[in-house]
């Protein structure tokens, strides 16, 4: 059975009960999951904790897939069948990029490719958005092993330093990434306004 780590860094707590139910009403699949909860309390910048804990997760898991959540983040129910079908499918394949939908207070307009959709406020899955601002830390599922040593720059690349993690993997491995265009995580979703949640947004399988 593979297993699948969920690293969630953060220094809130707000949101952690409805992050630890969500993973447990999810559909049924194949998977051992692991989530990892790295909570501390902290007066640094919150990104630049958050980032941290994160490469701190990948220095002690050592095997298996992993993913990113933030506190925040919805999952799509069917997330975890979804990995399971997809790993059995194909097994030459290490990392899978799902699309994510976007919403809250986020400035999209200064991104540097204007690849995402304003209109439905979707990050696409797609080997061209696989750049800062253009993908994000929940979208992918990951081995462990495609991984490597590779970690989060916060001092470089500040609050892109998400996007500039798989890009790193990705232009090193391209042929073990695969891309999915279902959205199976919204964004900062325990925060949307009433009024947000009412929009027009894409529907079908996909769809959180």
């Amino acid at each position: 059975m593979p297993r699948l780590h969920i690293i969630l860094a953060t220094n809130r707590r707000k949101f952690l009960g409805k992050v630890v139910e969500q993973v447990f009403d999810c559909e049924p699949h194949g998977l051992e999951v692991r989530t990892h909860i790295l909570f501390q309390s902290d007066q640094r910048h919150m990104l630049e904790n958050t980032f941290d804990k994160a490469n701190e997760a990948l220095d002690f898991i050592q095997n298996g897939w992993f993913m990113f959540m933030s506190d925040e983040d919805k999952l799509n129910p069917k997330l975890f069948s979804r990995v399971t079908e997809l790993i059995k499918a194909f097994p030459d394949k290490e990392c899978f990029v799902f699309s994510q939908e976007v919403r809250g207070e986020l400035n999209f307009e200064n991104t540097s490719h204007g690849r995402w959709n304003k209109e439905t406020r979707i990050l696409s899955a797609d080997p061209k958005n696989m750049a800062p601002c253009e993908v994000g830390g929940g979208q992918f599922v990951m081995k462990r092993s495609l991984c490597g040593m590779t970690r989060h720059d916060f001092l470089n690349y500040f609050d892109n330093a998400d996007g500039m993690f798989v890009k790193r993997i990705f232009d090193k491995n391209p042929g073990k990434f695969m891309f999915i265009d279902e959205v199976m995580m919204s964004y900062d979703a325990f925060n949307w306004r009433e009024d947000e949640c009412k929009e027009a947004a894409p529907s079908g399988e996909g769809r959180v």
